[in-house]
C-alpha cells in the first residue's frame, strides 16, 4: 500500500518540486527583471491605494481613508500615482 496525502503519492509528489541546480539558476536569471516591477507595485500599494480595513472614523463623522503608509506614519496623505512617480527615488545600500 502507498502512503498517499491528499491522492498524490508521497514520493511523487516530493520529486516533481526537485529541479536540477542549473534550471534553478536559469530560472533566478528570467524573473530577475519582475523584482523591480514587484517593488514598484508594493510601494505604490503603500503609499497611493487606500485600504477599507485601515480606514479610521473623523472627527465629523465620516470615515477618513488611510493608506499602509499613513498608518506605519510615513505619510500624511494618500498620494497621486503622478505624486508619487514624481517623488525622487533614493536607494540605500543593504549591508
Amino acid at each position: 500500500m502507498r502512503n498517499r496525502c491528499h491522492g498524490v503519492s508521497s514520493v511523487t509528489g516530493h520529486t516533481r518540486q526537485w529541479q536540477p541546480p542549473t534550471e534553478r539558476a536559469q530560472k533566478a536569471r528570467e524573473n530577475a527583471g519582475q523584482i523591480p516591477r514587484e517593488r514598484l507595485r508594493d510601494f505604490s500599494y503603500n503609499f497611493c491605494w487606500p485600504v477599507r480595513t485601515l480606514r479610521v472614523k473623523g472627527e465629523n463623522g465620516r470615515w477618513q481613508k488611510r493608506t499602509p503608509a499613513m498608518v506605519a506614519g510615513s505619510t500624511d496623505h494618500v498620494w497621486s500615482l503622478a505624486e508619487w512617480l514624481a517623488y525622487p527615488a533614493r536607494f540605500v545600500q543593504r549591508k
